[in-house]
């Protein structure tokens, strides 16, 4: 069972340097309820928009996914995901990540598992649109620990290594995920 917590539609900031740099639209940080997270429950972030990188030399694309009281704890990492050496401008992204709480460690600290996709023509080795896909990648790590239950707000950071590309977020989705109670559902 989902439920929608944020839903933006609109332009974020153009970012173009090589600094970790908040992606989200104005607005949209959203502070989570402590006792948000307990086993089971998950969170679902849907980030779509555009972004450019250089011929030759494009660079790599990092995202992190925060949490925590002011959103600045970094509890999943991308890493750099290289981009296109074919050069890109303002082509379609979109990154899905989930986040589940798999435990409850103590107050303070909980047991993450994480699992995210990237797709983009700005992915390195993605064809040309008139001849194939998009390419994808698949990002996940399981148990990672990360901030427990305190109110936490969720942030998603962005850098780009070389100063030549851009991103803009054009659409946030934040949805909460709960595990369905008891059994004997029919699913027909």
């Amino acid at each position: 069972m989902s439920s929608t917590i944020i839903h933006v539609n609109g332009p974020g900031v153009t970012l173009t340097a090589g600094t970790r740099t908040s992606c989200l639209p104005a607005g949209s940080r959203i502070p989570l309820p402590a006792d948000f997270f307990y086993a089971g429950r998950a969170i679902k972030l849907q980030l779509i928009g555009r972004i450019s990188c250089a011929i030759t030399t494009p660079g790599t694309a990092r995202f992190d996914l925060c949490l925590g009281p002011t959103g600045t704890t970094i509890v999943y990492d991308t890493q750099g995901m290289n981009l296109n050496t074919a050069g890109k401008t303002d082509v379609a992204f979109v990154l899905d990540m989930m986040v589940t709480c798999v435990g409850v460690v103590s107050p303070a600290v909980n047991l993450y598992n994480f699992f995210g996709r990237f797709m983009s023509e700005a992915v390195v080795g993605s064809p040309l649109p008139t001849v194939g896909g998009s390419g994808v990648l698949l990002l996940s790590v399981a148990g990672a620990t990360g901030p427990g239950n305190l109110a936490n707000t969720v942030d998603v950071f962005y850098t780009q290594s070389l100063a030549t590309g851009s991103l803009t977020v054009t659409t946030y989705q934040l949805e909460a995920i709960s595990p369905l109670a008891g059994a004997g559902y029919n699913f027909e």
